[in-house]
């Protein structure tokens, strides 16, 4: 059975989208604020490397994904405590769109998205993506399998530098 999935792995921290709106007090949905220029550089890099490096026979994908989103922090201090999980995960579900490995944000059935600290088997700031493109009633992803296979990712250093200013 041929496996359909892809990731990677990259330096540094996923910064996060905010989808908040601009009002004061009041919230005006017409009014969204302005994107991060952090958020646009990691946005742009991510998807220009997936544009190249994706396998084209696979994607974009028109089917169900899983979708894994690991962030390793080398603290449990400032970024780690106030970094929102569902924030990162609107920039790099943008990310994976705008590359080409999906067609819409509804396809996306599973999402796992994690913040870790254990400097034993990552000590450095590491964002780790991974996509699968489920089969029909493929509905079990075991957690365990995707925080090994970024581990052993990092220790092959397959890491794709995005450089924010």
């Amino acid at each position: 059975m041929e496996v359909k999935e892809y990731s990677l792995i990259m330096e540094g921290i996923i910064p996060a989208t905010q989808e908040a709106f601009k009002g004061g007090d009041k919230i005006n949905p017409g009014v969204r604020k302005d994107e991060k220029e952090c958020v646009k550089i990691f946005k742009k890099s991510v998807s220009d490397y997936i544009i190249k490096d994706k396998p084209s026979d696979l994607f974009p994908s028109n089917g169900n994904l899983y979708v894994a989103i690991v962030q390793f922090f080398t603290s449990d201090k400032k970024d780690y405590q106030h970094r929102d999980v569902d924030n990162m995960a609107k920039t790099v579900l943008d990310a994976l769109n705008q590359g080409g490995l999906y067609k819409d944000d509804s396809q996306v059935r599973t999402l796992l998205v994690s913040k870790i600290v254990d400097l034993k088997k990552v000590p450095q700031n590491l964002g780790f993506i991974y996509i699968k493109i489920l089969d029909d009633g493929e509905d079990e992803i075991f957690t365990e399998n995707i925080i090994d296979q970024a581990v052993l990712m990092y220790n092959d250093m397959k890491i794709f530098n995005v450089q924010i200013k």
